[in-house]
């Protein structure tokens, strides 16, 4: 549930945009009306106007991401800690009632019956840790869904009056771009672009 793998999951479904923004291109879709049997293997590159988004700085600096993500890390935190706080409790019980075993402070009956309890309430503690875990992961799935969804919508409004013909991400780990011409990345210009509207909408902290 950490940063790198949210943002490995963004960069898997930002391939959609590739797709989206080429398809939608009249120019590409003519091209294809006209030459329907050409092969798509050529020696020759086709220039267009492409830019990228380096996705590892757009997401570290987007306002909506980073809420949503303290958010999920506190209360992973808060829910961590209450586990701990139960397991300990019932070793500290576990201990008292060795002890008294040991003292001969309650019969061997008594004794099978209690520990019976606790082994039912640590199975307990261990069901609820592996549901809050499955809880988590799927809420940090609904953070990667929310940001691709905000990063994909700002996108396609951004590229009405630019027009690019593809919009492709850069990053460390599963990015499309080794090599670019520094006017091609926009990434500056869309985190100012997602953060001011962000920062407009009225949804800040909630």
């Amino acid at each position: 549930m950490n940063k790198v793998t949210l943002t490995i999951s963004i960069i898997a479904l930002l391939g959609v945009i590739l797709l989206t923004i080429s398809r939608n291109n009249p120019e590409t879709v003519e091209n294809k009306k006209e030459n329907p049997t050409e092969t798509s293997y050529t020696d020759t590159v086709k220039t267009g106007n492409i830019a990228y988004v380096n996705i590892d700085s757009l997401v570290d600096s987007y306002s909506l991401y980073n809420e949503l993500q303290t958010a999920l890390m506190d209360k992973q935190a808060r829910l961590s800690k209450e586990q701990e706080s139960k397991m300990l409790s019932l070793q500290r019980k576990e201990r008292e009632l060795q002890q008294k075993v040991q003292e001969r402070m309650m019969t061997q009956t008594t004794a099978q019956e209690q520990m019976q309890k606790l082994l039912a309430l640590q199975q307990q503690y261990v069901q609820e840790g592996q549901m809050l875990e499955l809880q988590l992961s799927e809420e940090n799935q609904n953070i990667t869904r929310q940001v691709y969804d905000s990063i994909y919508t700002y996108l396609k409004k951004y590229n009405v009056n630019k027009k690019y013909d593809l919009i492709l991400s850069s990053a460390v780990v599963g990015g499309t771009v080794l090599l670019a011409k520094d006017g091609m990345d926009i990434t500056g210009a869309v985190i100012k672009g997602m953060n001011a509207g962000y920062l407009s909408s009225g949804n800040i902290g909630k």
